[in-house]
């Protein structure tokens, strides 16, 4: 089986979830012996697939970009104009686009999209973003469609017909999960939040007005992992709240980010929507206790390992975290249950679960 992977998401992110989902699968498909698997990177930022090439030679093509010229708007295009005619020497059996940008394959292969998340269209309204116009267009284009849980593949059914396509459920893995731990250096007791924070459904602004209204919370910081640096306007709503030497930004590696779940008092997860949700995953395996929001799809990728509250209410947030804080056993038992709960995500499940539907949409 000749299986090709395109460049889209590697020009996207320098590092992101999209990309880590997409390299997590390639690294598993390339190395299997009934697969002939290439990707065509082109000219691209990300530091992960780059690191696949060294482990891959001959398998990953491209060349990584220094930051500063990394510009999507020139580089798509030309690597489009390359990408072409690799696939037509290739000539894969299935080609699995990374991202939106869908380029021509030959007319006998296959292809498949990734939905990840149907965010733009259940805020926006589908067809009303580049990103919703995209994602229309390389639905129509698709043989089969993967979504990343059964909330999305609900939401991608409900604004798009896609007839008799085969749709998979294939839920991520935790790529934390043998990273080693380095120690954060921190002189108070934190509560962590992890990604970005700029997209209103990310939903930051209620763990500062709910820090802001608790003197039970005092004692405790908040630290941001990874997203950008903080803005003018996010740095003033901080003060406002009260929160100027509580609040923390912090980037860096996997084994850093480690360090941050593990040491943290929980993990708060405020989002109002999101496709798969993955840092209480990854926390669940760290020992971090997680308190979430209650909106979709928290509750099927959690389950019963974390204290819901509502997205919208500051209230119900403080009760859960006061609750975690200072009811006996609490904190333990969620620790226990999102240890359980993380051994159900696994990228060697997923990953067969993908390669099992490339073998189906080729009748084999």
């Amino acid at each position: 089986m000749k299986v090709l992977y395109d460049y889209a998401a590697f020009l996207e992110q320098a590092r992101g979830g999209v990309s880590r989902v997409m390299c997590e699968l390639i690294k598993r498909e390339i190395a299997r012996k009934d697969v002939d698997g290439q990707v065509f990177a082109g000219f691209h930022k990300n530091i992960e697939i780059n690191q696949l090439g060294r482990t891959f030679p001959g398998k990953i093509h491209g060349f990584l970009l220094p930051q500063i010229l990394a510009k999507q708007r020139l580089f798509m295009p030309v690597n489009r104009s390359l990408f072409i005619p690799f696939a037509r020497r290739f000539a894969p059996d299935l080609c699995h686009y990374t991202y939106l940008q869908t380029p021509p394959v030959p007319e006998k292969t296959k292809v498949v999209i990734t939905v990840h998340d149907l965010i733009g269209e259940i805020f926006n309204g589908a067809g009303k973003t580049r990103v919703t116009q995209d994602r229309k267009r390389t639905l129509e284009k698709a043989d089969g469609i993967i979504c990343v849980s059964e909330n999305t593949k609900a939401d991608l059914l409900r604004f798009y017909k896609v007839g008799d396509k085969p749709v998979l459920v294939a839920h991520h893995g935790n790529s934390l999960r043998h990273t080693p731990v380095l120690a954060p250096n921190l002189p108070n007791a934190y509560f962590l939040y992890v990604g970005t924070r700029g997209a209103p459904y990310k939903n930051f602004d209620l763990l500062l007005r709910t820090f802001s209204h608790s003197a039970a919370l005092k004692p405790y910081a908040i630290v941001c992992f990874g997203g950008e640096a903080f803005t003018q306007e996010e740095l003033a709503a901080v003060k406002q709240a009260g929160l100027a030497n509580r609040v923390f930004h912090r980037q860096g590696s996997d084994e850093e980010l480690a360090g941050y779940y593990q040491y943290s008092t929980a993990l708060i997860y405020p989002s109002k929507y999101e496709g798969f949700g993955l840092p209480p995953i990854e926390a669940m395996g760290f020992g971090c206790p997680v308190v979430a929001s209650s909106a979709p799809p928290m509750p099927e990728i959690i389950g019963d390992a974390a204290l819901f509250f509502d997205p919208e209410s500051v209230e119900q947030l403080l009760e859960a975290l006061t609750n975690l804080l200072t009811k006996n056993g609490v904190r333990g038992d969620l620790i226990e249950r999102g240890k359980q709960r993380e051994q159900l995500f696994s990228w060697e499940k997923t990953s067969l679960q993908i390669h099992d539907f490339y073998r189906s949409l080729l009748g084999n």
